[in-house]
Order: C-alpha cells, then sequence, then structure tokens
C-alpha cells in the first residue's frame, strides 16, 4: 500500500511547495516556489514596519516589527513579502543574511536579528595596483606608472607590499 499523499509537504528552510505525482494544478505551486524564491535568494527588505504599507508592489519585502499588527499580526521578525494580492511570510533561520535597504546595512539572523558589523577600510599596502605582468606603487615618491628597478622591487617586497611571483616577476 502506498503512503498518503500530504497536501502540505514543503521544503525545510524556504517553505517551498513541493509537487506530488498526478497532482492537478501544478502551475500554482510552481509559480508560489518561484515567487517564494525570488525574494529570498538575495533577500531585500524595503524598511521594517510593524503593518502593511498603504501602497506596495508585487516583490516588495518589508521585516516585520514587533508588535505586529493587521495582516502581519504573529509574524513578528518574519519576512513579508508582497504577492500582489496577499502576503507571503518566511520564517527566519539560522545564518540568514538580508540587505537591510533603509538602514544601507546587512542584517543576519541569530536567534533575532542583528546588525552585521561594518567591514573596516583595508590600513597599509601604499595603494599598489597591478597592470598586466607588473606591480606599480604610489609610494617613495614615484607616480603610479613608474617602473621599479629589481633592487626597489626587492625592498618593497620586504615591506610587504609586492605579494607574490610569477616567471621571476612580479604578479
Amino acid at each position: 500500500m502506498t503512503d498518503p499523499i500530504a497536501l502540505g509537504v514543503r521544503t525545510p528552510r524556504h517553505s517551498l511547495p513541493l509537487l506530488y505525482p498526478g497532482q492537478a494544478q501544478k502551475e500554482v505551486f510552481v509559480n508560489e516556489a518561484l515567487a517564494r524564491l525570488d525574494a529570498l535568494a538575495q533577500p531585500v527588505i524595503t524598511s521594517t514596519l510593524s503593518a502593511p504599507p498603504a501602497t506596495h508592489a508585487a516583490g516588495d519585502t518589508f521585516l516585520v516589527a514587533d508588535p505586529a499588527s493587521a495582516e502581519w499580526t504573529g509574524q513578528e521578525g518574519s519576512l513579508a513579502i508582497s504577492q500582489d494580492t496577499h502576503w507571503e511570510f518566511q520564517v527566519p533561520y539560522e545564518g540568514m543574511r538580508i540587505f537591510d535597504r533603509e538602514q544601507e546595512t546587512i542584517r543576519i539572523w541569530r536567534g533575532g536579528w542583528s546588525l552585521s558589523p561594518p567591514i573596516p577600510d583595508p590600513a597599509g599596502g601604499g595603494g599598489c595596483r597591478r597592470r598586466s605582468a607588473w606591480r606599480y606603487c604610489n609610494t617613495s615618491g614615484k607616480s603610479s606608472g613608474s617602473r621599479y628597478s629589481s633592487r626597489e622591487l626587492r625592498e618593497l617586497e620586504m615591506g610587504g607590499l609586492v605579494c607574490s611571483y610569477r616567471d621571476g616577476h612580479p604578479a
């Protein structure tokens, strides 16, 4: 005897609807899965709100703030994804990342949404750039187009500015 068909079967992470053999109207399930994937592949939220906005377009995604109200009641911390006529909600999972357009930062779910620490500016390095097979640097008063002698390149290497060689030449 075969197992009974479970209509509510979904994928564990993104809650995408699964198809079953002989299913009618497969396009409804496939379209729902594609719309959800469209919103969750590299998700970007417009802003954080506790209630649905008065106007929104299909695909607009919002982070539901606490306390949620109206159609979003009980969805605190979830992503609310506009599907024209209704809202789809995605419960966050550990390590989920979203870009917050309003705050211009990345948020990470670690049992709750937290802001990703900013990436520090690089320190040191002397402004080296790669041009063809040689490295040119804006250090020691030389212009960026000056070619360094072998001795100068060794000195720069000792200072950590030239990192690798290929065929005896700086890469």
